[in-house]
C-alpha cells in the first residue's frame, strides 16, 4: 500500500465536538473499511486506543518489555482488531509501532496469524514529519487539521474530544461474534473499545477525563510512571486531605510541570472528574507477582463498563423500555440462530476470555436456542480445548455431561507435535513414543499444516499423505480407538499388564491396542478425560475431572504413579523442565490422596482400612490402592498410619495390631486359632525349620 494510500486527511471545523454530531474519523474509517470489506460487517473485535505520549520528560525506567508482551498476547486472542496510537516518532508511539514490527517480522511465512490493524491519529503540526514519514508500514494514517483559528494554542484539547469522540461513536456499533463465515453472522455485540494509558502527562489527564465522561473504560498501566502513576496514587487515596497533597507533592515531580495556580485548578478538578467515574478505570500493574495477565483486566473493563454504562444516566432511562437482565443480552442483536449457536462459532484456544463470556451468558438467556443442553455440551468442548478452567468447572457443576463424539478433536487439537519423529522432542509426546509407538500414533496428532494464501486452503501431510482439506484426518479418529489407546498407555506407565499372559491374571479388560485381538466397544469416562489432562499437562482440569472420577483415592494414587512415571523418563538436560512440572502434578494427586486417607481415617477406622483394600478397575486395571502405591514406590502413602496398621492386622490375621498382643493371643482360648494360623505364624515356623 502506498504513502498516499495511507495518508487521510480530515478537516475540523470547530473545537469542540458533541455525542450527537458526526464523527468525521468513523465516517472516514467506513468509507475505507466498506471499499475494502464488501460487507457492512467491517468493524473489529476489539479496539484499543493506546494513548501516554508526552512531551515532558522525567526519567524513570519501567518494564516495557512486559507491557508489550502482554499487549502482544492480549492481540492474539483476537481475529481481527485495531490498535489506535498517536504516530509520534518517539515516546510510547514508537514502542508500540516496534513490539508490532518484531512480531510480524518473527512470524513464519505460511503461520495463521490474526489480522491486526494499526492505525495512526494525529493532528497537523508543522515541522514534524507525519506518521507515515515515522512509520511506513503503518496500515492507516489520519492527520486532523483544524480549521479554526487556536488562539491558545492548545491543539490537545480539541484533538482528544475528538479522538474519544471517534471511541464513543465506535463502541455503539455492532461486529459479528467469531462467525466461521462472513456470509453466517449469527450475532452482532457492540465493538469493545478500550483506552489504555501508559506514562502520560497532563494531555494524558485531559485525555483520561473525557474518555470516562463520555463512558469508555480505561485500563491503567500501574509501574510506568509520570501521569499515570499519579492518577493511580490519586485513586488509592480515600482521605480528601491525603488527596490534596498527593496533588501538591506528586504532582510536580511525576509530571514534571511548573504549576501555576490556574492550571493546578484546572487538574484539580479534571482529577475530581476522574475520581467521579473511576468505576470506568481498570489498574494493571506491570511487577506483581501473583502471576496476573493483561488480557484478564482488559477483559474486566470492558465487561464492567457494559454493565454500568446507564448508572449515570438513571433520570433518562426512567421511561425507557426494560433491560434484559445479563450484560450480554444487552450488548448482542441476533442476526438469525436457526436454533443453533456453537456450530457456527469459531472460538480458537487463544480466543479472548470476553467471547467465551459473551457465548456463555448467549447460551443461558437467549430464547432461540432450541437446545440448550446441546449447545452447553458443545461450549463444554471448546472450554477444554482452550483451558477456560473456570467454564469447565462451572459447566461440570452444572450436570453438563461431556460428548463423546468429540474427544478425537479434543486429542487432535491438543496434543500436537507438528512433523515430530519423537527423536529430538522435549515434549509429553516422546515419552508416549517411547512406551508405545503404535498408542503413541493413535493419541498424538503429528500432521504437517501449510496454508495456501492464494487458494485460501490447508494442505495437511498425514502420515506421508496430503490432503486438502480444512482439517487433518487425526480429529475423525474413531472414538473407541482412541480411548484404548489412553487406556493402554496408563496401563504401561503403571506396568499392568506386561504382556497379554500376565494380563489375564491381574484382571485388565482392556486389551493393548497393539495386539491383534478383537476390541469390545469402550465407554468414555472422567478418567479418561482425567487422563488426557495428564497427558496434555493440564493441572487444573485434572483436578476438576479428578474431584468428578469414581474412587478418587485410587484415581489420585494411579495417576500420580503416572506422572511420576512419565518423569522419570525424561531424562536429557534440556528437559529438566518438564521433569519438574511432572514431578510438581505428581505430588500434587500424592498429597491429595494423604489428604484422604487422613479424613478417612480420622472419621472411621475400619472403613478407611477397608477402602485402602478394596479392589477397583480404573484405566481397565483392577487393583487395590495399597498394592498400586507399593508397586509403584509411594512411601508416603504405604507409610501412613492407616496402611501400616491394615498391613499389622493381615499379619496377625486380624487378630491384633502388634506383636506382643499377639503372643498373649496364642494362649488365648478364644483367639488362639486365629492367632496360631495368621501369617506371623507361619512366618515364625518356617524361620524356624530353615534355622535348624
Amino acid at each position: 500500500m502506498s504513502a498516499i494510500n495511507l495518508r487521510h486527511e480530515i478537516i475540523v471545523n470547530k473545537p469542540n465536538i458533541t455525542s450527537k454530531d458526526v464523527c468525521p474519523i468513523l465516517s472516514k474509517l467506513k468509507e475505507l473499511t466498506s471499499a475494502t470489506d464488501g460487507t457492512d460487517n467491517c468493524f473489529p473485535g476489539l479496539v484499543l486506543s493506546i494513548i501516554g505520549d508526552s512531551e515532558s520528560y522525567v526519567p524513570k525506567p519501567w518494564n516495557t518489555i512486559a507491557f508489550t508482551s502482554g499487549l502482544l498476547q492480549l492481540i492474539q486472542g483476537v481475529k481481527e482488531s485495531w490498535v489506535i496510537f498517536r504516530g509520534s516518532n518517539s515516546g510510547i508511539s514508537k514502542l508500540i509501532y516496534d513490539a508490532f514490527k518484531e512480531k510480524s517480522l518473527s512470524t513464519k511465512q505460511g503461520d495463521e496469524i490474526n489480522k491486526n490493524t494499526m492505525i495512526a491519529i494525529q493532528p497537523t503540526k508543522t515541522r514534524q514529519q507525519t506518521c507515515v514519514q515515522n512509520f511506513p508500514e503503518l496500515d492507516w494514517c489520519f492527520i486532523l487539521k483544524s480549521n479554526f483559528q487556536d488562539y491558545r494554542k492548545r491543539t490537545y484539547r480539541w484533538f482528544n474530544k475528538y479522538l474519544c469522540q471517534f471511541m464513543e461513536k465506535l463502541s455503539e456499533e455492532y461486529t459479528p461474534l467469531l462467525s466461521k463465515a462472513k456470509d453466517t453472522v449469527l450475532i452482532k455485540m457492540r465493538v469493545p473499545v478500550l483506552m489504555i494509558a501508559v506514562e502520560g502527562d497532563k494531555t494524558t489527564i485531559h485525555q483520561i477525563k473525557l474518555a470516562v465522561e463520555r463512558n469508555i473504560p480505561v485500563l491503567l498501566i500501574k509501574g510506568s510512571g509520570k501521569a499515570v502513576d499519579f492518577i493511580i496514587e490519586y485513586l488509592d487515596e480515600s482521605r480528601p486531605i491525603d488527596k490534596e497533597k498527593i496533588l501538591k507533592i506528586n504532582a510536580p515531580l511525576l509530571l514534571g510541570l511548573y504549576m501555576r495556580s490556574d492550571e493546578y485548578m484546572k487538574l484539580q478538578r479534571r482529577m475530581t472528574t476522574i475520581q467521579e467515574y473511576s468505576h470506568l478505570i481498570t489498574i494493571f500493574d506491570l511487577n506483581n507477582t501473583k502471576n496476573e495477565q493483561m488480557e484478564d483486566f482488559v477483559v474486566k473493563a470492558i465487561i464492567r463498563v457494559w454493565s454500568l454504562k446507564e448508572i449515570q444516566k438513571s433520570t433518562e432511562n426512567s421511561n425507557g423500555k426494560m433491560k434484559n437482565k445479563t450484560v450480554t443480552m444487552n450488548n448482542v442483536k441476533t442476526e438469525g440462530t436457526n436454533g443453533t449457536f456453537m456450530e457456527h462459532i469459531h472460538v480458537t484456544p487463544g480466543s479472548l476470555s470476553l467471547y467465551f463470556y459473551i457465548a456463555y451468558q448467549y447460551i443461558q438467556e437467549s430464547g432461540e436456542i432450541k437446545s440448550k443442553d446441546e449447545e452447553f455440551r458443545l461450549f463444554l468442548l471448546e472450554a477444554i480445548i482452550a483451558n477456560r478452567v473456570d467454564y469447565v468447572s462451572t459447566l461440570i457443576q452444572r450436570g453438563v455431561m461431556f460428548d463423546w463424539n468429540g474427544i478425537s478433536r479434543l486429542f487432535a487439537e491438543t496434543l500436537k507435535c507438528e512433523g515430530c519423529d519423537a527423536k529430538d522432542c522435549k515434549r509429553i509426546h516422546a515419552i508416549h513414543f517411547g512406551v508405545s509407538k503404535k498408542c503413541c500414533k493413535g493419541i498424538w496428532c503429528t500432521c504437517i499444516k501449510k496454508k495456501d494464501d492464494k487458494k485460501q486452503t490447508c494442505t495437511y501431510t498425514c502420515n506421508g499423505t496430503k490432503i486438502d482439506t480444512n482439517s487433518c484426518s487425526c480429529s475423525s479418529r474413531d472414538v473407541n480407538d482412541i480411548l484404548h489407546n489412553v487406556r493402554n498407555i496408563c496401563q504401561k506407565l503403571l506396568h499392568y499388564p506386561k504382556d497379554i499372559s500376565e494380563q489375564a491374571k491381574i484382571g485388565c479388560s482392556v486389551v493393548p491396542s497393539c495386539c491383534s485381538v478383537s476390541k469390545e466397544t469402550t465407554t468414555g469416562t472422567y478418567h479418561d478425560l482425567l487422563a488426557w489432562a495428564i497427558f496434555a499437562n493440564k493441572e487444573n482440569l485434572a483436578s476438576i475431572f479428578w474431584s468428578k472420577c469414581e474412587n478418587p483415592l485410587l484415581t489420585a494414587i494411579m495417576s500420580s504413579s503416572i506422572l511420576n512415571t512419565m518423569a522419570e523418563k525424561v531424562n536429557a538436560a534440556k528437559d529438566l523442565k518438564l521433569n519438574n512440572d511432572l514431578l510438581k502434578h505428581s505430588r500434587l494427586f500424592e498429597q491429595r490422596a494423604l489428604f484422604l486417607m487422613d479424613s478417612l481415617y480420622e472419621e472411621n477406622e475400619m472403613d478407611c482400612m477397608s477402602l485402602v483394600n478394596t479392589e477397583d478397575k480404573v484405566w481397565g486395571i483392577r487393583v487395590a490402592p495399597v498394592e498400586c502405591a507399593f508397586d509403584n514406590g509411594m512411601i508416603d502413602v504405604v507409610g501412613h498410619p492407616c496402611v501400616q496398621r491394615l498391613l499389622n492386622r493381615v499379619w496377625y490375621n486380624d487378630a491384633v495390631a502388634n506383636w506382643l498382643d499377639w503372643l498373649k493371643n496364642l494362649v488365648r482360648r478364644s483367639s488362639a486359632f486365629a492367632a496360631w494360623s495368621s501369617p506371623a505364624m507361619i512366618f515364625l515356623i518356617h524361620y524356624v525349620r530353615c534355622c535348624e
